[in-house]
């Protein structure tokens, strides 16, 4: 006789000891941003300063925002959390400074106020807020042998996150935001420039103006990258004879007299300013590679096991590896590793003020041409 046997249950899943960027700290980190903007509307009621407390009440939320609070209430560490709000406030006021000065005056009236009242409200907030996140942290921690949870995908399956986007919640909205009103700003001031070098580039010789290529993203996806062309113009008939796709290299015969010029002084590059407004491309990242590119005839997964952690962030005109010296084409494995090593570095330490200076840092590397043919 046939017997239904019941379906075995999943196992319940145990009690896991919270990191510090779960839960209650993951969102109040998230939320005093809006906390900041508040504080300094109400510091701008106080000291009646209209124009200077518009500006600071929007750049506040960029610029004071933290990334270690999670992991600083987390361990009670409160004065380094004020002393570390302190700094970055001091910092936020020399930028606030020139914009308040708008109205005439070196020192516009009222705005010690402003930043007195504004400094001592946001440090109360993130004191506070630090200080209540950690007793209720550790009033509720679970005995030390607390095994670590497994989620499971279908009630069946067990998964352990191995791998988190690095740039998320509000660090993505100030990285978008960058990106749209700096992108936003470059392309308008190089229009003309980019204007000129198209009109040379169609004189020069048959040919069309910009160089489309597949390319690697966020997530493994792939885009199309622009680039001023600056190759010889190979008609699609004779596309299929052409060898499989190569790294360009010093005194490349196929680079055009203009198009070295281009290569050298950057210039070829200003076109992945519409892919940033698009969305497809970061002003800062790790600089993407062609689908099919080969080093030493391996792909890139296929030399570092992680290349592809290179795509858990937008990839940039620029980046960390470029203004290190690792630009260029990758014609060994050790030049590919130290590229994916210092793109990894970057990803894992990023931050607004490391795209600023990689950005001021890409100004000098173009002016010295290095490793650029």
């Amino acid at each position: 006789m046939n017997t239904l046997e019941p379906r075995p249950s999943r196992p319940a899943a145990p009690p896991t000891l919270r990191s510090p960027r779960d839960g209650p700290a993951m969102r109040v980190g998230d939320l005093l941003p809006l906390g900041d903007f508040l504080c300094l509307v109400l510091a701008a009621w106080v000291s009646t300063q209209a124009l200077s407390a518009a500006f600071g009440a929007v750049l506040a939320p960029f610029m004071l925002h933290d990334r270690r609070f999670d992991s600083a209430a987390g361990r009670g560490a409160v004065p380094d959390l004020v002393h570390s709000h302190a700094m970055r406030f001091a910092l936020f006021m020399l930028v606030l400074l020139p914009l308040g000065a708008l109205g005439g005056h070196p020192l516009p009236p009222g705005l010690t106020t402003f930043a007195a009242f504004g400094l001592l409200s946001t440090s109360l907030l993130r004191g506070g807020a630090a200080w209540h996140l950690h007793r209720r942290r550790h009033a509720a921690m679970p005995p030390a042998d607390t095994p670590t949870r497994i989620d499971y995908v279908a009630d069946t399956m067990p998964v352990r996150l191995l791998c988190d986007r690095p740039i998320k919640r509000w660090d993505a909205v100030a990285k978008g935001a960058e990106d749209l009103l700096l992108g936003a700003l470059l392309t308008l001031a190089l229009l003309p420039l980019m204007g000129l070098i198209a009109v040379a580039i169609k004189l020069s010789g048959p040919g069309p103006v910009l160089f489309r290529q597949r390319r690697h993203a966020l997530d493994n996806r792939v885009f199309e990258i622009y680039k001023f062309r600056t190759m010889r113009w190979t008609p699609p008939s004779a596309a299929s004879s052409t060898p499989p796709m190569q790294q360009t290299g010093r005194h490349d015969l196929r680079v055009t007299r203009l198009g070295r010029w281009l290569r050298v002084s950057s210039l070829d590059e200003l076109p992945q300013l519409f892919n940033v407004l698009q969305g497809e491309m970061s002003l800062v990242g790790p600089r993407p590679h062609a689908t099919d590119m080969r080093t030493e005839s391996r792909l890139g997964d296929e030399i570092a096991q992680d290349y592809a952690h290179r795509h858990r962030v937008k990839p940039g005109i620029t980046g960390w590896a470029q203004v290190n010296g690792a630009r260029g084409a990758t014609d060994t494995e050790a030049q590919l590793r130290r590229r994916i090593a210092l793109d990894l570095y970057y990803i894992d330490h990023w931050s607004l003020l490391l795209d600023l200076k990689i950005l001021v840092l890409t100004s000098a590397v173009v002016v010295k041409g290095t490793n650029a043919y």
